[in-house]
């Protein structure tokens, strides 16, 4: 897998707890606004994970400050390049509080996989940590081709931003297009969204909510 660095740190003065911590604020370059149900880890200088969490609906996160030593912090999101920020030097008496923000780049592999493909590698990621996945029964909650592009043998893909939450539900004013090649298609991914329950991500066995960025959804009459 390919990383990214493309993080800017800002610096904020209020702390969120009077105990030893790193935190902050996850938001999106773009729109700068929070990134919810991001993975956030602190790992060591051999890679191992100290602790990690989710961020918070409003991108909060706050990891318990760790041993003296040097360590960086780790940014994941579902089917998109690792981000990584820079090395820190740490200690259990530390309180750091920042405004992380983030630049996430599809893993370049996401664009090449069809619905099937994505399916299956789905299935094969651990028991332990795992997207969203397929709902067991798909004939519940279908998505339609819209039957005139059917007809007229359009194509097509819509490109959706969106948040899973820990039941497998799409929570609604997270859904965001960010791309489609026609509305038609939009208008079936929206309800598709409104009513599908997938099988929920896990994070060290629990179910957990999960940020789904730039999520694919290709209409095709192969």
């Amino acid at each position: 897998m390919r990383f990214a660095t493309t993080i800017a740190l800002l610096l904020i003065a209020a702390p969120l707890s009077a105990q030893g911590y790193i935190g902050g604020y996850a938001l999106d370059s773009a729109t700068n606004t929070p990134l919810p149900c991001l993975q956030v880890a602190l790992v060591d200088t051999s890679g191992r994970v100290v602790e990690r969490q989710l961020t918070t609906g409003d991108g909060l996160f706050q990891l318990d400050a760790p041993p003296k030593g040097t360590y960086r912090l780790r940014f994941f999101a579902w089917s998109h390049d690792t981000l990584f920020g820079p090395a820190e030097q740490l200690e259990p008496t530390i309180e750091r509080t920042r405004r992380y923000v983030l630049t996430l780049r599809p893993d370049a592999r996401l664009a090449t996989r069809t619905p099937a493909a994505l399916a299956t590698r789905m299935a094969a990621d651990s028991a332990a940590d795992a997207p969203p996945r397929p709902p067991r029964n798909p004939r519940s909650a279908p998505l339609r081709y819209p039957q005139d592009l059917r007809e007229n043998g359009v194509q097509g893909e819509v490109i959706v931003h969106y948040v899973v939450d820990s039941t497998g539900r799409v929570i609604p004013p997270t859904m965001q297009i960010a791309r489609s090649t026609h509305h038609g298609f939009t208008d079936a991914v929206r309800p598709y969204l409104r009513s599908v329950q997938y099988e929920p991500a896990r994070l060290d066995h629990r179910p957990v909510c999960a940020l789904m960025r730039d999520w694919p959804f290709t209409f095709s009459l192969r």
